[in-house]
């Protein structure tokens, strides 16, 4: 049964996932629809269960770090801060869903780690001055730059900043 929801969860399959989903999955099934974008299955589920849960990762982040924007907004909407969301999608560079989170009025606990996670896989490093709160954000990536010795990184936080 486990492997049959999983793979309706991961298809976006809504009558056949009806048709099988139980309560010992819900969790699994989350975090399946979620990494794949599968937003009627969250949806459902969230209508079924009347709330969002997991059993090893949050949904949002798995969703905010594979960039499917609707499904970290359904999540965000349904309750989720989006903090561990935010980190996700800056560590795969998903710019997109980064802005939105900062849109929607997510916090960045740690600016400096959020953009210096986030400056190793966006092309254009110019975007995280758009998203930095205050001047010093940039400063201090570059600070954690210097201390772990990626001269590329630095080059490229140093043309941000001006």
């Amino acid at each position: 049964m486990r492997i049959r929801t999983i793979r309706a969860a991961r298809a976006g399959d809504l009558g056949e996932f009806i048709k099988i989903i139980s309560e010992p999955y819900y969790g699994i099934a989350y975090e399946e629809a979620a990494a794949e974008g599968r937003l009627n299955i969250i949806m459902y589920l969230y209508h079924l269960t009347g709330g969002v849960c997991w059993s090893s990762r949050r949904p949002i982040e798995l969703a905010a770090e594979r960039g499917y924007l609707d499904v970290v907004q359904f999540l965000y909407h349904a309750g989720d801060d989006g903090r561990a969301a935010i980190y996700a999608a800056a560590k795969r560079g998903n710019k997109d869903v980064v802005k939105l989170l900062v849109l929607l009025g997510v916090s960045m606990i740690t600016p400096s780690n959020l953009i210096y996670d986030m400056s190793f896989n966006c092309e254009d490093v110019s975007y995280l001055v758009e998203i930095a709160p205050d001047p010093g954000v940039l400063d201090d990536a570059l600070k954690r730059a210097r201390e772990f010795g990626d001269p590329e990184l630095i080059d490229d936080l140093r043309r941000a900043a001006i």
